[in-house]
């Protein structure tokens, strides 16, 4: 069963998911260092990249 149903049937809340990078830049935009600018550049690390970078 897709993740976005087993969620979306525990409310009644419009549900939309996506990538939690692009979600962290618009977070940014919206609440963070990017609020008083045009436009910003966010970068994301995290632990499955690394774990892939120690595999190397």
């Amino acid at each position: 069963m897709p993740l976005r149903r087993l969620i979306a049937a525990g409310t009644d809340l419009p549900l939309h998911i996506d990538n939690g990078a692009k979600t962290l830049g618009q977070a940014e935009m919206w609440f963070g260092v990017g609020r008083r600018r045009r436009m910003a550049r966010v970068t994301s690390h995290d632990k499955t990249l690394q774990k892939l970078q120690d595999r190397l």
